[in-house]
């Protein structure tokens, strides 16, 4: 488990996170996960001043 497992299910308990509904569910995420690129609307400014 992550070493901040305690305390964030310590502040999850204490804010209410506690019913059926909400309450946190474990994830397993490691090296197998896949995530899409991140796409912003926003392009950094070098980025920008570089097209023609």
């Amino acid at each position: 488990r992550s070493q901040y497992d305690k305390e964030v299910l310590s502040w999850l308990a204490e804010n209410g996170f506690t019913h059926f509904y909400n309450k946190p569910v474990a994830t397993v995420q490691n090296e197998k996960c896949l995530y899409l690129d991140k796409k912003s609307f926003y392009q950094p400014l070098g980025d920008f001043l570089k097209q023609k």
